[in-house]
């Protein structure tokens, strides 16, 4: 009886060692498993291409181009000058924009850039300017000026300065007789400023 029950024992030890052995060699076998699929995952994120970054490329490579575009495009001198208004209605051949340096102060002298652009089309020989002040304004440069052949789309400067006498709005006409192998006309273009007193700088 004691012999069968030793016998039953050494077996049931035998047995636990075994199935220690399988249970050790299968955590072994899924630890290899598992650092395979690692490295396999780590190698296929190594030698696949990188959508974000393609992404980012494309999009720094797009901004690129559209600022060299922008720098190619031709810079217009009088792109930030106001319009001058015909008093005559129609512009005729040529327009005219202006900027007002500085506000305008009673007795203080300001200066005006004055833009002649002649039309693509227009074929001026001869350009006779005259500037001509309105009440409340005087005129501290030359009042009149001459100018040659106009290039088409070319555009001309002029500054002038003038002097407010009063506050409110002044008006600086700009007359100018125009002049081509057809035909003279003339064309006036007002120019208005604000002016304040100078208590109020």
């Amino acid at each position: 009886m004691s012999g069968a029950m030793g016998n039953r024992a050494h077996r049931s030890s035998n047995l636990v060692r075994d199935t220690g052995h399988v249970w050790r060699a299968g955590r072994v076998w899924r630890a290899g498993c598992t650092a395979v699929g690692l490295v396999a995952a780590l190698l296929l994120a190594a030698c696949s291409p990188s959508a974000p970054s393609s992404a980012s490329s494309s999009a720094d490579d797009q901004a690129a181009a559209q600022q060299s575009a922008q720098a190619d495009q031709p810079v217009d001198p009088a792109a930030n000058m106001v319009a001058a208004v015909s008093t005559g209605g129609s512009a005729g051949p040529i327009s005219v924009k202006f900027r007002v340096e500085a506000r305008p102060v009673v007795g203080m002298p300001v200066k005006i850039l004055v833009a002649l652009i002649p039309d693509a089309d227009a074929q001026l020989s001869k350009v006779h300017g005259t500037f001509v002040p309105g009440e409340g304004l005087a005129l501290q440069s030359d009042r009149d000026f001459d100018l040659g052949q106009l290039q088409p789309g070319t555009t001309v400067f002029r500054e002038v300065t003038v002097v407010p006498q009063q506050t409110g709005v002044l008006s600086l006409d700009a007359t100018l007789l125009l002049q081509s192998d057809k035909v003279s006309q003339s064309r006036t273009y007002s120019i208005p400023l604000i002016a304040s007193d100078n208590s109020t700088t």
